[in-house]
């Protein structure tokens, strides 16, 4: 039966995450393994401890899932990673930048046809991209960023002001093709009202204002894993 301790930190994105049975997730283990051996990364990503696995569909890659892992890296710190998994079991690591995304959308991406597949498309696009600051955390409530918060902070003034992601039509100077989305985006400890130009698969923000700071909780990355603690953990079996 699945694991029922918790997993040590949330999702990479905001998705319908199930977890993995282990019966599943020996083989998944062994594939991403190969992959990543493939890819050449056969330092301490190949020879991580995978504990387990979830995954979520995603809306825009039909038959495709997104899959993160558990695993305790070889000086003994815990990370979480994620990659697309599709047809033909094939691997699509994502490691902080936009290349895998785009390398993914010339196999599985589907037409973004309509505003919900715009938002679910950009919060993955935004999510999985990591920088100086941090990653481009698309936050949606309240609650989305409390889930940030540095332990013990009360939310932030500026909580009030974040909402879900808007696409609108587009006003004078921006692009009249593809979708405009509104998002609040936290990079960094500074939370920001973005807008976003979608055009099949390519993404440019095309406006940023910051609108207030917040006490978050820094994530640390060594690519292509966050970090999310240190300590013993027990293989796949």
């Amino acid at each position: 039966m699945p694991d029922m301790n918790p997993w040590p930190a949330s999702p990479l994105i905001a998705a319908d995450w199930k977890d993995v049975d282990p019966a599943e997730g020996v083989p998944l283990a062994a594939l991403l393994g190969a992959e990543l051996a493939e890819q050449g990364l056969s330092g301490a990503v190949a020879t991580a401890m995978v504990r387990r696995f979830r995954a979520a569909p995603m809306s825009f890659y039909p038959g495709w899932l997104l899959v993160e892992f558990e695993a305790r890296l070889p000086d003994g710190t815990i990370g979480l990673a994620d990659f697309l998994y599709g047809p033909g079991r094939r691997i699509v690591l994502l490691d902080g930048t936009s290349g895998p995304i785009h390398r993914a959308n010339r196999r599985a991406l589907a037409p973004l046809a309509s505003p919900p597949l715009a938002v679910d498309y950009l919060r993955l696009f935004c999510g999985q991209l990591f920088a100086d600051e941090g990653r481009f955390l698309i936050v949606e409530s309240e609650a989305d960023l409390a889930a940030r918060l540095a332990a013990g902070r009360p939310p932030p003034a500026v909580a009030s002001n974040v909402g879900p992601m808007r696409v609108r039509a587009p006003r004078d100077g921006e692009p009249e093709d593809g979708w405009i989305v509104d998002a609040n985006i936290l990079y960094g400890s500074t939370l920001f009202a973005g807008t976003y130009h979608l055009r099949d698969g390519d993404v440019r923000m095309i406006g940023d204002e910051p609108i207030g700071e917040v006490d978050v909780e820094a994530e640390r990355w060594a690519s292509p894993f966050r970090l999310v603690g240190a300590g013993p953990m027990p293989l796949l079996h």
